[in-house]
């Protein structure tokens, strides 16, 4: 293959250059958008992790505070 013939300049401006370019701009760009709705996922998970946690909380604080009354009102 000879190389810098005019053949071999129009495949390279014409399909490689081109095509490097496509490749060089997509691959990071999915990255982003992936990393960008997976940190919407992991942000909602979070969220629902919070909610839970917070219910939880409040069962704990009402069921001491059932027993707390209970125990005031048996003895």
């Amino acid at each position: 293959m000879i190389y810098f013939t005019q053949d071999h300049c129009l495949w390279m401006y014409y399909f490689i250059i081109p095509g490097l370019i496509v490749i060089d701009v997509m691959i990071p760009l999915k990255i982003v958008v992936l990393s960008m709705i997976n940190q919407f996922r992991i942000d909602k998970i979070k969220n629902q992790k919070v909610l839970l946690n917070e219910q939880e909380m409040d069962q704990i604080i009402q069921e001491s505070n059932l027993n707390i009354y209970s125990d005031q009102f048996l003895n």
